[in-house]
């Protein structure tokens, strides 16, 4: 193919960095469709995008190579799997199912009609992060035995999450997700979660909770915790995550101000590893670039992506796992193929089947 022609399905918040990105690849790919339940919305990105626009998905797949589906996470399922379903290739927002029923209908539909499947882990494609992962993966530490992070935010909450049939979920599985990608991504799989979560600050604007605290095993005996809210309306810093090691200490810290840093710490030694200052002038980090030139590119050399499905149902089942344990006060221990459904009570169990 010349160029890789998109359909961008929903055109709501997350969207716009994904529309961004691709007017400034239009050597790479070519953005045919926004496309929106509601028409007012569909054609200003259009207008935007430069593109065409649409209300039925399902109408202008035939027209495309690829879906980018920036919807609500309920919706996520049945749009790739339509999508694939008919040979097209598949980027979806996190997280990129409900259950892992469905996220492993994803990937055997994607599978089966070998289109790629990815998951926009937006964060695999910060520098940042990527400065961290690369310095843990070259020892920079020595032998990492704990890794621990924090977020604090207080977003705008769309009227679809505070619905359990919209959104089965809370701060952890919506916005953790990331997160606990980036702990698999540098310590490999988890086999055991859990965590305590409460919604006493968003309360019925959110169909479970606002703030959690999990704690994870990684296959190879390290532990993890991650603590995340959507309640923090007075932030003392944004993101951080530290990596304990047998060696040293590595510290990513995102700062109110914009600074992102880097850095290993090994006694009274502090080396930078990494840093980015806007009031220094610099570019920003591309992030939603680099995700969806990654997308492409898989598409063009058939090449996996980095957040395929089965990498990206990791975060999935490590999260759901961890609010079952929530549900039933315990620990409890990942098997493969064991499924976990939501219930309609706003709880998580097991699925009898």
């Amino acid at each position: 193919m010349d160029r890789v022609r998109i359909a961008l399905i929903g055109c709501g918040g997350i969207a716009r960095g994904h529309i961004d990105a691709y007017t400034r690849m239009r050597d790479e790919c070519e953005l045919v469709y926004c496309v929106d339940i509601d028409e007012e919305k569909a054609r200003a990105f259009a207008e935007q995008g430069n593109c065409e626009w649409a209300t039925d998905y399902k109408a202008i797949l035939d027209e495309v190579d690829a879906v980018d589906i920036c919807t609500p996470p309920h919706l996520h399922a049945p749009m790739a799997i339509a999508a694939a379903s008919r040979g097209k290739h598949v980027l979806t927002e996190k997280v990129m199912a409900t259950t892992l029923q469905d996220a492993g209908e994803m990937i055997r539909v994607a599978e089966a009609n070998n289109v790629k499947l990815m998951v926009a882990y937006v964060t695999r494609f910060d520098p940042a992060w990527i400065a961290l992962h690369d310095a843990v993966q070259q020892g920079a530490a020595g032998r990492p035995y704990l890794v621990a992070g924090r977020t604090a935010h207080a977003p705008g909450l769309a009227s679809w999450r505070a619905s359990w049939e919209t959104f089965p979920m809370g701060s952890l599985l919506s916005h953790g997700c990331h997160y606990v990608d980036q702990m698999i991504w540098n310590f490999g799989d988890i086999v055991a979660a859990s965590s305590v979560g409460a919604n006493t600050v968003r309360g019925p604007a959110l169909a479970r909770e606002d703030t959690a605290v999990a704690i994870f095993r990684f296959k190879n005996g390290m532990l993890g915790n991650y603590i995340c809210s959507w309640a923090a309306k007075h932030v003392d810093a944004g993101n951080e995550m530290s990596v304990y090691g047998t060696d040293g200490c590595l510290q990513l810290t995102f700062r109110r101000d914009g600074v992102r840093r880097v850095v290993r710490v090994a006694g009274r030694d502090e080396e930078l590893l990494y840093e980015h200052d806007p009031r220094r002038a610099q570019e920003g980090p591309k992030n939603f670039v680099g995700e969806c030139e990654h997308f492409i590119d898989c598409i063009v050399d058939g090449k996996e992506p980095l957040t395929n499905g089965r990498e990206s149902r990791k975060s999935l089942e490590a999260i759901l796992a961890a609010y079952q344990a929530d549900d039933e006060n315990r620990i409890i221990w990942l098997e493969p193929g064991v499924p976990y459904a939501a219930s309609p009570t706003g709880r998580a169990r097991p699925a009898s089947s």
